[in-house]
């Protein structure tokens, strides 16, 4: 899967519709309330891709939108990353065209990950009770960037579950995502490992 190249045309499908209308992983903390300082959060972006998998799962697990935004890419990255495109109409995007198109994929990232939180409790599930089982995850490397999906599993009163990071990239200052989360239920755990994982 071409993911740089699915970022890129999702920021320029975002702003042609505007136009129109580091320690070591294990010594990580991963609980998103705990991480206050910009050295704990560069140390969460900058671990493993399974923990970092585990630490968005528990943003959404505490439906804690403002720790999760701040592994959304700032604008100047989101410009940087579309620079590297190869389509000259893409990548010579005028600053407004870039603007409404990043103020759209924020809304899109935020949308989702309300409605992921709301799905869950729609079937039940108190998110505070859930338990994190593992992360999974493929990574690729196209024209010097590094982009993944995170699939996380998790578990509630016997069932799994997992969430769907489908678009991550990695950053100067580590990994971050643009995905639009997704959630799934799984009635029991299936899908393999797309390339390695963690586990509680």
């Amino acid at each position: 899967m071409r993911f740089i190249s699915l970022i890129v045309v999702l920021i320029w499908l975002n702003i042609s519709c505007s136009n129109v209308t580091a320690k070591e992983d294990k010594d990580i903390k991963t609980d998103s309330s705990s991480l206050k300082t910009n050295n704990e959060l560069a140390q969460v972006s900058n671990s493993s891709l399974e923990l970092f998998g585990k630490y968005l799962f528990e943003c959404v697990q505490e439906n804690d939108y403002l720790m999760y935004s701040k592994f959304v890419p700032t604008k100047t990255e989101m410009v940087d990353f579309l620079r590297k495109s190869n389509d000259k109409e893409k990548s010579s995007a005028t600053d407004q065209e870039i603007e409404n198109g990043y103020k759209v994929i924020l809304e899109n990232i935020k949308k989702a990950f309300d409605n992921t939180v709301a799905v869950g409790n729609s079937k039940g599930i108190n998110w505070s009770e859930t338990s994190f089982i593992k992360s999974a995850y493929y990574s690729s490397n196209e024209d010097g960037v590094e982009s993944s999906r995170i699939t996380v599993f998790f578990s509630f009163k016997g069932l799994t579950y997992s969430l769907e990071f489908s678009d991550n990239i990695k950053a100067s200052r580590g990994w971050l995502t643009v995905s639009e989360v997704s959630f799934e239920e799984k009635k029991e755990e299936k899908q393999p490992v797309l390339e390695d994982s963690v586990s509680s």
